[in-house]
């Protein structure tokens, strides 16, 4: 873009020379002269059109119409295409810093589901980020022993264990970002040996509405307010792909109980006829049961003593007064709650524009209804307006993308869904992966 202003700048500088080389009168001269050392001004800065300035008067010093005022006028031009261009330039730089911040932290959130744990996740978060400063510093630390321990940085560090007591301490805390411009200013800085630094960020990341982590930088200049922005939406996000593992840990230990039951038994209940998990055969079972390559010691021992425990016990719950067997049946239940939120949980929410987690937590089959006003990306999908159907199973965590000026309403029920009220825009039921 700069080449093209400067080839106008010549381009008018040469026909403002051709005028006069043809006889024409200053004035014709002048005006092509002022635009050509505007362009220049506004683009690349006083210094540039000052010289420009001189270059055309010594032009005009060639025709006998040349005066001072026509100086005058030139150096004018320099001075106020300079003030107009300098928010410009401005705004240009910004925007490409911008541009250059978004690529970066799109590429690091496309890598975000290649993580199998959270250690690794958190791990690769400085190599990935590390492209963003100018010898800035990128480091995770996780809490430990009244302070935080050093996880993964970039560069290298000499420093493994800081106290709470700094920014990091702070924004861990109150659980929010912290921006510091210049930790000159700051005495609870805490400053990496080798390392200069001017401003800190320290960003808190969250899994499942708890911090478990501090992402750190660390420049020798203050941060692009768009860069701030961007790295705070940069950390929610690796907050949801936290929960999100998390989630997926809690449904493999589910999985894992549901194909290795534990044994329950009738319990002795008043008149709640309350029953339980019984803790009683504890010591009785192999605590492998499900393996088959677990060893099976003291197996003989233990299958009569729990063979005679099982064939006596009915016996003793039909003798005894207050003893008898209850069937346990849990209800199926669904319902949605904002990642990182406390309180009840709700069957419908309202969700405004941002970038939104929500939990969806179920023991059974549910149909998640998506109203969207406007538009919205739900679990990756973009949906248009009008009323989308999802089928699952079981608990899962959701990211929803919601622009401004766009809303949705989540509403789950159990079971299949519900006829919908005629003249409702609906589209065809589809699935949502739990482990997307």
């Amino acid at each position: 873009m700069a080449l093209l202003y400067t080839a106008a700048a010549l381009a008018s500088f040469l026909v403002g020379l051709l005028l006069g080389l043809l006889g024409y009168p200053g004035f014709y001269v002048l005006p092509w002269f002022m635009i050509a050392v505007a362009v220049v001004a506004s683009v690349h800065g006083l210094p540039w059109g000052l010289l420009a300035s001189a270059l055309a008067a010594s032009a005009l010093a060639l025709f006998p119409q040349f005066s001072g005022v026509a100086l005058a006028l030139l150096l004018l031009s320099a001075l106020l295409a300079h003030q107009v261009g300098k928010g410009l330039r401005r705004a240009h730089r910004r925007a490409r810093s911008l541009a250059r911040v978004e690529r970066l932290l799109a590429s690091a959130l496309e890598a975000l589901p290649q993580a199998e744990d959270r250690e690794a996740l958190l791990k690769s978060l400085p190599e990935r980020l590390f492209a963003l400063g100018e010898r800035g510093h990128v480091g995770v630390w996780v809490p430990q022993g009244g302070g935080f321990r050093r996880l993964a940085s970039r560069p290298p560090i000499g420093l493994d264990w800081i106290p709470e007591t700094g920014v990091m301490g702070r924004a861990f805390r109150e659980g929010r970002p912290i921006y510091i411009p210049d930790v000159r200013k700051e005495p609870a800085y805490i400053a990496p040996p080798g390392q200069e630094a001017l401003s800190e960020l320290a960003l808190p990341l969250f899994e499942q509405g708890d911090a478990v982590a501090v992402l750190n930088l660390e420049r020798p200049k203050p941060f692009p307010p768009e860069e701030v922005a961007g790295l705070r939406r940069f950390a929610q996000a690796v907050s949801l792909q936290l929960s999100r593992l998390a989630d997926l840990k809690e449904r493999r230990i589910l999985a894992d109980e549901e194909a290795c039951p534990a044994i329950w038994a009738p319990g002795a209940g008043g008149a709640s006829g309350a029953t339980g998990r019984t803790h009683g055969l504890a010591p009785f079972l192999n605590p492998r049961p499900c393996s088959p390559e677990a060893p099976k010691e003291g197996g003989s021992m233990r299958a009569w003593i729990l063979g005679v425990f099982l064939l006596i016990s009915p016996w003793a719950a039909a003798q005894s007064p207050i003893g008898h067997t209850v069937s346990l049946r849990i209800p199926p239940v669904a319902y949605l709650r904002p990642e990182g939120a406390r309180g009840e949980a709700a069957s419908a929410l309202e969700l405004g524009a941002g970038l939104h987690g929500v939990r969806l937590l179920a023991n059974t089959r549910w149909t998640l209804s998506v109203e969207v006003r406007g538009e919205a990306v739900v679990a990756s999908r973009p949906l248009a307006e009008g009323l989308h159907l999802f089928l699952g199973q079981g608990s899962l965590t959701l990211t929803l993308w919601v622009p401004p000026g766009s809303k949705v309403r989540l509403e789950v029920e159990v079971g299949p869904p519900t006829p919908q009220a005629p003249g409702k825009a609906l589209s065809e039921p589809g699935s949502l992966d739990p482990s997307q």
